[in-house]
């Protein structure tokens, strides 16, 4: 900082006449007084302006001296280093050692989403299991921040994905083509009146000949009937499903169908 000047005047004599007694009626007190003002003057200067301020450039120098040594030592002091006395990209990744930056050194909220650069932070850079669940804010990972297929089975531990986890209707039969499929359920019955040449088909709105399905009596008494009538497996057709035996049954037989689209 600069220093205050001094600028009192301090031609206090050269400004008295000739004759001060006479001229200017002034007494030995008066006079005394007027030699003595430039000293007063510069020792008030000195007192209360000049040495407060060297004092605190001293402090100053102190403190640069100390952290001088201690950066020499190999120990920087707590908030010697802030943000203010940092140029921007002034650390790169390629100054800071492996592991030099851990949890334990950033503070709470150091690191925003303004001070990170895009694709700043890579799984490379990411130390096994480095972000967990409660360093993540709500909704701070948003499908803008993930990258195409950035989550992948081997990135999903077992169970991390639970019922809990998964909102209403998030999963649905078009987001599982090819992996899951609608399994449609029919109940019916082959009325013992209802057959005919040994053959009695049964109606099933949307099935097709080339559809997987399970079909079997639902009680005893018709998995009885149907062992009795030599009830072979059935055969789908468009929205049919043909049943066939050696002989009639004498009852009704109910079914349960199960069945899915190939």
């Amino acid at each position: 900082m600069a220093f205050t000047k001094f600028t009192d005047p301090i031609d206090h004599i050269a400004n008295l006449s000739d004759r001060p007694n006479d001229t200017d009626g002034m007494n030995a007190q008066a006079l005394k007084a007027a030699f003595d003002q430039g000293f007063a003057d510069t020792q008030d200067y000195l007192n209360n302006t000049l040495i407060p301020e060297l004092d605190v450039e001293q402090g100053k120098i102190a403190q640069l001296q100390q952290d001088i040594e201690d950066i020499e030592a190999g120990a920087i002091t707590e908030d010697s280093v802030n943000t203010a006395a940092i140029q921007n990209l002034a650390v790169t990744t390629a100054k800071l050692a492996d592991l030099a930056v851990t949890a334990a050194k950033i503070a709470n909220l150091t690191i925003t989403a303004a001070k990170i650069a895009n694709s700043a932070i890579e799984t490379a850079k990411l130390a096994d299991r480095a972000v967990t669940g409660p360093k993540i804010a709500l909704a701070a990972v948003s499908g803008e921040h993930l990258g195409s297929k950035v989550v992948k089975q081997a990135n999903i531990g077992d169970g991390a994905v639970g019922t809990t986890q998964i909102a209403d209707s998030a999963v649905t039969l078009a987001k599982t083509a090819g992996i899951q499929k609608e399994i449609n359920v029919f109940s019916g019955t082959l009325t013992a009146a209802g057959w005919s040449n040994e053959a009695q088909a049964l109606t099933i709105q949307g099935m097709t000949a080339t559809c997987n399905f399970v079909a079997a009596p639902n009680n005893s008494t018709g998995w009885a009937a149907a062992a009795d009538a030599m009830l072979y497996p059935p055969t789908a057709g468009a929205n049919t499903l043909t049943f066939t035996c050696d002989s009639v049954p004498a009852a009704d037989i109910h079914v349960t169908v199960f069945w899915w689209e190939a």
